[in-house]
């Protein structure tokens, strides 16, 4: 946890690709993102030009905000 981050509401990072088809991200990410801000959460959310996978780019930059959080 960072510096002045709440344990009950953990920093999230979501990643979703534009053309999801298992999980369609306008029924999904698209929704459930700003409630969780609007809960409180602070959450980084990168929307991609894909499917239902995770790119190699999006997996680095999650791996990077999990190692190297930042600062609220």
């Amino acid at each position: 946890m960072t510096k002045g981050s709440d344990a009950r509401k953990p920093p999230i990072f979501v990643a979703h690709g534009d053309r999801d088809r298992i999980l369609p991200i306008q029924q999904t990410s698209r929704l459930l993102v700003p409630e969780l801000q609007k809960d409180g959460y602070r959450v980084t959310f990168k929307e991609f030009s894909g499917g239902h996978g995770i790119q190699p780019a999006i997996l680095r930059e999650g791996l990077e905000w999990f190692l190297h959080p930042a600062a609220p």
